[in-house]
């Protein structure tokens, strides 16, 4: 679930999302991407620990939101300063 959760965000980001340098599309893909993510552990969770779907969907709800938080605010804060920081390294 995992791989397949990340593969599907380095395919959005290198198609899509190519050379964007909005960090507000950026951060609104990353809060987008922590439901994906979230939501590629349902199956597995079902099928390998036979949890019920409805109970893990309602368990899992609160921290989904959590994690599109973190990501959203994390990459809106700090994607132009790491962007700034590494051209200036690459520069040198």
């Amino acid at each position: 679930a995992m791989f397949i959760s990340w593969f599907i965000y380095v395919f959005i980001n290198k198609t899509i999302f190519k050379n964007e340098e909005n960090e507000l599309k950026l951060a609104l893909t990353g809060a987008i991407f922590a439901f994906i993510y979230s939501w590629a552990f349902v199956g597995v969770s079902i099928l390998v620990l036979e949890v019920k779907f409805l109970e893990y969907l309602l368990l899992d709800i609160p921290f989904e939101i959590a994690l599109a938080i973190v990501n959203f605010v994390t990459i809106y804060w700090l994607y132009q300063p790491l962007n700034q920081f590494f051209k200036k390294q690459l520069n040198n």
